[in-house]
């Protein structure tokens, strides 16, 4: 299980991995561009994101396609996720079935978007992950949701505390946030989170927030 560190501050480096010329280009040269001005570390395949992670830069976020020439975008997100602890991943892909969604989030994704997401979205998308949120293209949400509406794994074995920590993460809050907020220590909100995503039986945010919406906590 992935368990990621808590992202902070903005969006200042994107490790981008994407293996169509237009689309890597595209999006490299509208986030890169003033007023943006972010520092675009772009890859086409699975062998350059790991030699750019090999280098250990300081990634704030990454946006990462699924199928890539030379194997899954999910080996470059759990090589990531485990090399740079703080980075926020985001799927950028054309695949919307179920299977692939919960193997990228499961992976340690943050976040999962359709490749019709429009620029300013995907910008906006970035930094909402950046900040801790777990932003999803609206029928990637849909369909999460969904898949929880069935059952949700020990969701009665919550505590009112993990309820509470769940409640305020699943609202985009960083843990150091919800520290404040609850006037309890950073480890102590730490260990909440993995009390909460071993009786949920997640392993990412972004499906422990699928299950928070379900219950109606945010």
């Amino acid at each position: 299980m992935v368990v990621r560190a808590p992202a902070t501050g903005s969006l200042r480096r994107l490790l981008l991995v994407e293996d169509e010329d237009v689309i890597r280009n595209d999006v490299a040269l509208f986030l890169g561009s003033p007023p943006h001005g972010v520092d675009v570390t772009a890859c086409a395949d699975v062998a350059s994101a790991m030699r750019a992670i090999s280098r250990r830069p300081r990634f704030d976020a990454a946006l990462v396609d699924l199928g890539l020439p030379d194997g899954s975008g999910v080996d470059v997100i759990r090589t990531l996720c485990r090399a740079v602890p703080g980075c926020s991943v985001v799927v950028f892909t054309i695949f919307a079935e179920a299977d692939r969604i919960f193997e990228a989030l499961r992976a340690g994704a943050a976040g999962y978007l359709l490749k019709l997401t429009p620029p300013e979205r995907l910008r906006a998308a970035l930094e909402e992950a950046v900040a801790g949120g777990a932003p999803m293209s609206p029928a990637i949400a849909r369909l999460v949701v969904s898949s929880f509406a069935a059952s949700e794994p020990g969701s009665d074995a919550l505590t009112e505390r993990e309820r509470e920590v769940l409640a305020l993460l699943a609202r985009g809050l960083t843990y150091p946030d919800v520290a404040r907020i609850l006037a309890i220590g950073l480890g102590t909100v730490q260990c909440h989170v993995r009390n909460i995503y071993g009786k949920l039986e997640v392993s990412s945010k972004a499906e422990a927030t699928a299950i928070a919406i379900r219950l109606g906590l945010i």
